[in-house]
């Protein structure tokens, strides 16, 4: 028995990286995951190795409707694309 055992994750970008990483850390000992990432097929990926629910669209109500309660919330997602920086700021190189 885990301290994980029966209770309910939503994670966000958990298709790849760090999202994904949460989801199999979370799952693996026993929690009750749902996994969704605009990358709907990389998000079924995740929820078919840990045996848990995945959810492109409503990903919040997928949560309470199956398991009846939100214990864990991972906000991981992002988005990365050509962004222009706001007026005076500048990006390190470093």
């Amino acid at each position: 028995m885990s301290a994980f055992d029966s209770k309910s994750c939503l994670i966000t970008g958990a298709g790849s990286g760090i999202g994904r990483a949460m989801a199999v850390a979370f799952g693996k000992p026993g929690a009750r995951v749902v996994v969704c990432d605009v990358n709907e097929e990389s998000a079924r990926r995740t929820a078919a190795e840990i045996g848990d629910e995945s959810s492109a669209a409503a990903p919040v109500e997928t949560a309470i409707g199956t398991y009846g309660r939100i214990d864990v919330l991972c906000d991981d997602a992002g988005i990365m694309d050509t962004m222009a920086l706001p007026a005076g700021i500048t990006a390190s190189t470093n």
